[in-house]
């Protein structure tokens, strides 16, 4: 958390909250991996508020973010027992990568490593 507690500051990065009566719902965090690759991290949003269009607004200020900031590439991993999620960045171009078992939160799964290409008029 620390590191990402101090990447939450760096210019390229955007951290977002989603809110519903001033109460938090959701976040998003992008951050620099490389100076050409960006990541998403920490992409949360409540179960009560999935399916709203909520995450794809926070998603697509993300990506639009990351071109603004003149990254190339936008990765993110999510797990195949995520597969709303695993919707969601299909529904924005990504494409699945990688795929690795995995042991989280004590159960097997696979986790699902995607990637957005910038250049070339996706988005």
């Amino acid at each position: 958390m620390d590191l990402l507690e101090g990447q939450m500051s760096e210019a390229r990065s955007l951290y977002l909250i989603a809110e519903s009566g001033r109460q938090p719902v959701g976040c998003i965090f992008l951050s620099a991996e490389t100076a050409t690759v960006s990541r998403i991290r920490l992409f949360y949003l409540e179960e009560a508020y999935r399916g709203r269009g909520t995450g794809k607004r926070l998603l697509n200020a993300v990506v639009t973010t990351a071109r603004e900031k003149e990254f190339k590439t936008v990765r993110v991993s999510t797990f195949d027992r995520h597969p709303e999620a695993c919707r969601l960045y299909e529904s924005f171009g990504f494409e699945a990568v990688s795929t690795a078992r995995s042991k989280a939160f004590g159960k097997d799964m696979r986790q699902v490593d995607y990637e957005l290409l910038l250049v070339g008029g996706n988005l």
